[in-house]
């Protein structure tokens, strides 16, 4: 069972199998304390196992691992160290509640003889949140603290009663009584619940209310979105509450509103259309973060957004994905002249200048959009 979940979460996602497999270590280290080698044996045996039938079988494997070794190969281009110090800031009360809960626990369960601490890796697990949080996420947020703060005191989470603590068996610390124990277990294991729910109530509550709004919020209909059956987006909701009618564009690169991103990628259909003749099989890039144009299309994907592309943090000219890897098999590669956040389409596009220069050729403009079309890609009747 854990074997096949473990690869499943693989297919999915990596950095989901991570996760897994950072568990399964733990409970190797914690629970099992590895006296049982053949329960690693099997489970990693399963999911090797798994992995080479489905790559046998699909030859997808190799595919999936040439997009992670691109994605690897895009490092931080910016440390953001007054970013950091904020988020070590924020995170500060979090560690502290984490380092007491595990304390609580090392001191009623005397397990500081195992190979690794649970409590120093719960701190690690913390850190981990840092760091991923320096380099993935714009806002102040750790979405490990919950989790390292279950972990550091999971154990006592059977005493959440005082029956439960005062019947437990006596442990070797400092109390000598039986009710002393007893509260000291009892404070473990609400330590440890009332952490957990402080840190993730939070992030729950928001996701919750989210759903909650997008479910309720009235609708834009009628005459105010009657445009937008001229567009590709044309079975979009819009929400009442957003701008819904179209305006004049603002000058310069950026865009007004969604309303006005909506406007830019339907000129991105209305130029490409004509070039693509109908066909399912042309490949179609887009210099932007996000490429909705194979699903607008029907055309192939284009295996390029792995990588989370700031230009300001982890994209620029010297640190990008490998541009062999980028544009091969590109028929069409699109430049837009407005966009949102358009510093990462110019990162993009000065990032790529040489290989677009060499192996691509303007084909076709409007007022929106520069579409380049690959030189010799006559030869594949695609454009």
């Amino acid at each position: 069972m854990v074997g096949s979940l473990l690869t499943g979460l693989f297919l999915i996602k990596l950095t989901y199998a991570g996760a897994a497999l950072g568990i399964v270590l733990l409970t190797m280290v914690t629970t099992r304390k590895f006296s049982d080698w053949r329960y690693p044996l099997m489970l990693f045996g399963l999911f090797a196992s798994v992995a080479l039938a489905i790559e046998l079988s699909t030859g997808l494997i190799h595919l999936y691992l040439s997009d992670v070794q691109m994605t690897a190969s895009v490092t931080t281009n910016l440390l953001r160290p007054d970013f950091a110090v904020r988020l070590l800031f924020y995170c500060a009360t979090g560690a502290v509640a984490v380092l007491m809960v595990g304390l609580i626990n090392e001191w009623d369960q005397r397990r500081f003889h195992v190979w690794v601490p649970r409590t120093l890796l719960s701190l690690a697990i913390v850190m981990a949140g840092v760091v991923i949080g320096i380099q993935n996420h714009p806002e102040l947020e750790n979405p490990l603290l919950a989790v390292a703060v279950l972990i550091a005191g999971y154990p006592s989470l059977r005493f959440l009663n005082s029956r439960a603590a005062q019947d437990a068996p006596a442990t070797k610390t400092t109390f000598d009584n039986g009710a002393a124990n007893g509260i000291a277990k009892l404070l473990a294991g609400r330590a440890c619940i009332i952490g957990f729910v402080a840190m993730a109530a939070g992030p729950v509550a928001q996701d919750v209310a989210a759903i909650a709004w997008v479910a309720v919020a009235p609708r834009a209909s009628g005459s105010e979105v009657a445009w937008l059956a001229e567009t590709p987006l044309s079975d979009l909701t819009l929400f009442a509450t957003e701008p819904t009618k179209r305006g004049t564009a603002v000058p310069g690169t950026s865009v007004r509103d969604d309303v006005d991103l909506i406007g830019v990628i339907g000129d991105g259909v209305a130029l490409i259309r004509p070039h693509v003749r109908g066909r399912d099989d042309a490949v179609v890039l887009p210099l932007t973060f996000s490429n909705p144009y194979p699903v607008l299309l029907g055309l192939l994907p284009v295996r390029h957004e792995l990588a989370w592309w700031h230009a300001d943090r982890t994209f620029s000219r010297s640190i990008k994905p490998n541009a062999d890897l980028l544009l091969s098999g590109v028929d069409f590669v699109m430049l837009p002249k407005r966009y949102t956040n358009y510093s990462n389409v110019a990162a993009f596009r000065d990032a790529y200048a040489p290989e677009i220069a060499r192996d691509f050729r303007v084909a076709d403009e409007n007022a929106t959009w520069l579409l380049f079309a690959r030189n010799r890609c006559q030869m594949r009747l695609r454009c």
